[in-house]
């Protein structure tokens, strides 16, 4: 063979699991055969010889099509199983039960993405013997969710037994390292690494054990689509595991699962404040009220688990302001929040005071408001966009340019802004020239002129 064909013959390995190597391949052949049989003269090849020929290639393509990897269809979320089974009697039996029993747990599950599940050969196992080697194989299979292992028969107490040693992987979306090394840790601590199985398969044993296995992959594939923001499918997949482990907990000899329940269920919260938080932004940037609708139903679920998030109360202040021109409600809201560090709803309530032309009870609360702490040092920024939004739509309510000036000269030092802002106050305030927010207004402006001029 020469070298060309050598090289030809290495692309065509990298290459098989799709149609271009298949083509390499028939091409190489060709190549080959040819030839072989009539030097560099196509007339000198007989009859006889073109049937080898064309024999030779079905016989490529079919080898092609017979070892290609059964791949998971477009649109599903493919979950694949790869069991590498020892001899013995029952493992076979074992590695049945087991393998059915998930798959019909998985592929009865009413979600909006159907599960296809996929069962690889036992040579196909054999050659997973490695986190890199089941990527590889994860990635050409299509499969989102891979279990691959063992199953050996061993003698436990006396009684013989079979013991399922497990390893998983999860594809999901690309997210930054530092979060998939976490993920990656999760995943790993939640998947048991050994099930142990009675003589004979043990029906209800096997039933426990793919129990558990179906609520790990749920909470695992459902723990990637909060990552990438499908956030409807993973509330159903973590629902859906949050079920089946509260019915497997409740059982007899259930219990040692409700670590990881309580897993589930701080997914869950966790997926429902990233929802939220994604909606809000979202409305910031779109300013479509219609998304504050579809926060509201969020924040109900956020609420039926947890009464005193601080984000969610802030983000129900806002809905109740903006949906409904509810004052009274958001300022409740925002109330409800003293106690927390994080000074964010001091803003909330500084805004409301300004709304309603209350502008000593506003200066009152922005003042607290810049003498706290914040979790998020965009908080200031975000209250001047929210403030933006609402003089879109009323124009005419010239208080909110006092706040405007405030936060850009005390919070962000946006000299030019802030002198901006208070003048348009000044110039189209109904205040008289005794209000304290006008004297402060003006007194700012000769401020930031000031400053502005030793600048310059």
């Amino acid at each position: 063979m020469s070298e060309l064909q050598r090289v030809i013959l290495a692309s065509i390995k990298h290459r098989w699991d799709s149609k271009s190597g298949l083509i390499i391949a028939l091409l190489l052949a060709i190549s080959i055969l040819v030839p072989s049989f009539s030097g560099l003269d196509l007339e000198d090849v007989s009859g006889l010889e073109w049937v080898i020929i064309a024999a030779c290639l079905i016989a490529v393509v079919v080898f092609w099509k017979v070892s290609q990897i059964d791949r998971v269809s477009a649109g599903k979320v493919g979950v694949g199983v790869a069991l590498e089974m020892e001899d013995g009697p029952d493992a076979p039996q074992v590695k049945a039960d087991f393998i059915d029993t998930l798959r019909r747990l998985l592929e009865g599950s009413p979600l909006r993405h159907q599960f296809e599940f996929k069962v690889y050969s036992n040579s196909v196992a054999k050659k997973l013997s490695s986190v890199e080697s089941a990527i590889e194989f994860s990635n050409k299979s299509g499969t989102h969710f891979l279990l691959y292992g063992r199953v050996r028969q061993r003698t436990i107490d006396g009684e013989p037994a079979h013991v399922l040693d497990l390893q998983g992987i999860v594809r999901h979306v690309h997210i930054d390292s530092e979060m998939a090394k976490l993920f990656g840790a999760e995943f790993r601590s939640a998947l048991p690494e050994r099930l142990i199985i009675g003589p004979r398969g043990d029906m209800v044993m096997c039933e426990l054990a793919a129990r558990h296995i179906d609520s790990v992959a749920r909470y695992v594939i459902g723990t990637a689509a909060a990552l990438s923001n499908d956030f409807v499918y993973a509330e159903q997949l973590l629902l859906g595991s949050s079920t089946t482990l509260e019915d497997f907990v409740s059982t007899e000899g259930g219990a040692f699962l409700s670590g990881l329940l309580g897993r589930v269920e701080k997914r869950i919260n966790e997926l429902y404040q990233r929802w939220l938080a994604v909606l809000m932004n979202r409305y910031t940037q779109e300013r479509d009220p219609n998304i504050l609708a579809e926060s509201e139903s969020v924040i109900e679920k956020l609420r039926s688990r947890d009464q005193n998030d601080l984000q969610t109360k802030l983000a129900a202040a806002t809905c109740a302001f903006v949906l409904r021109g509810d004052i009274e409600t958001a300022r409740k809201e925002n109330l409800s929040c003293k106690g927390s560090r994080d000074g964010i709803w001091k803003y909330g309530l500084a805004f409301l005071a300004t709304y309603e032309d209350d502008l000593g009870q506003a200066y009152h609360w922005y003042k607290n408001a810049f003498n706290s702490s914040l979790e998020n040092p965009t908080v200031p920024t975000q209250c001047e966009e929210f403030i933006q939004i609402i003089l879109e739509n009323e124009p005419e309510k010239w208080s909110l340019y006092y706040a405007l000036g405030l936060i850009n000269y005390r919070a962000k030092q946006d000299l030019q802004s802030a002198k901006r802002d208070f003048q348009t106050f000044l110039d189209n305030t109904h205040f008289d020239e005794t209000e304290k927010a006008v004297i402060s207004s003006k007194r700012y402006v000769r401020q930031i002129e000031n400053r502005l001029s030793r600048n310059a």
